[in-house]
C-alpha cells in the first residue's frame, strides 16, 4: 500500500505491512509496487471492482469498519456469482483523517478474513468523503464461469 504523508505511510506500516499476505500463489505482496501472483494449472483467474462511499453506500456517520467490512463481502459475491472461490483482494482506501482510515483498513482486513481471501495490496488517498475501492480476484477451473448470458 502507498500514501502521501510520512504520517499516512506510518499508519499503513501498521495495519498493513507488518501483516504481509500468506498464500502460495502470492510471490509478491503488499509493500511493493505491485503484487505478483501465480495461478495454479487448469485455473482461470476472475477479477471483479467495486467502490463503496459513505453518503452513497452507506450512511454518514456509519460505522467504518462495518461499511469496510460489508463492501469486500459485496466485492467478493460477483465472484461467487460466477463459481469463483475468493482469493486476492487490492484496497484503495479514501479517509478523511487517521482514525477514518484506521477504521476502513481493519474492516477490510476483517471481510478478506472472513471471506478466506488475503489482502495483497492497495493504496490510500486523503478524501473529504470516506470510503473504499475494492479489487478483488478468485480462481475457478478453467471454462467453468457461470455466466449472466448463459443464465
Amino acid at each position: 500500500m502507498k500514501a502521501a504523508g510520512s504520517n499516512e505511510r506510518a499508519l499503513i506500516r501498521r495495519l498493513f505491512l507488518r501483516r504481509r499476505a500468506h498464500d502460495e500463489g502470492v510471490e509478491v505482496a503488499n509493500g511493493d509496487d505491485a503484487s505478483v501472483h501465480t495461478l495454479p494449472e487448469g485455473m482461470a483467474l476472475a477479477v471483479s471492482c467495486d467502490a463503496a462511499l459513505a453518503g452513497s453506500h452507506w450512511p454518514r456517520g456509519f460505522d467504518l469498519e462495518q461499511a469496510a467490512e460489508r463492501a469486500v463481502q459485496a466485492a467478493f459475491s460477483d465472484l461467487a456469482a460466477m463459481g469463483a472461490s475468493a482469493r486476492w483482494c487490492w484496497s484503495a482506501l479514501m479517509a478523511a483523517d487517521a482514525a477514518a482510515l484506521t477504521a476502513l483498513g481493519r474492516g477490510v482486513r476483517a471481510g478478506c478474513g472472513r471471506i478466506g481471501a488475503v489482502l495483497v495490496g492497495g493504496d490510500c488517498v486523503r478524501s473529504r468523503v470516506n470510503g473504499v475501492s475494492l479489487t478483488v480476484a478468485g480462481l475457478l477451473p478453467t471454462g467453468s464461469a457461470m455466466r449472466r448470458d448463459a443464465a
